[in-house]
């Protein structure tokens, strides 16, 4: 799994691991069932996005949005794209 950001500093690594710990947490899944679902997660200047392998459920995007706010950004400011 990836972790980026739009401006390639590793000091937003953390907070993108926090936002996957919580989301984990949130779905009921280990890290490494997380791994399978997720391509990876970037920080796009304050907005989250999360890259699946295949479609998300609801309650998976919705668990994103939750862990993003946890880590101090809006809700809103979470976007998922399926890479496959």
């Amino acid at each position: 799994m990836d972790f980026t950001s739009y401006d390639g500093a590793q000091h937003r690594v953390p907070r993108l691991q926090k936002a996957l710990r919580i989301a984990t947490a949130i779905m009921g899944v280990t890290i490494e069932q997380a791994r399978i679902l997720i391509r990876g997660l970037k920080d796009d200047r304050g907005t989250l996005v999360v890259s699946w392998a295949a479609t998300p459920h609801p309650h998976q995007t919705n668990a994103f949005a939750v862990a993003w706010e946890q880590c101090g950004e809006h809700q809103a400011s979470v976007s998922h794209i399926v890479v496959g």
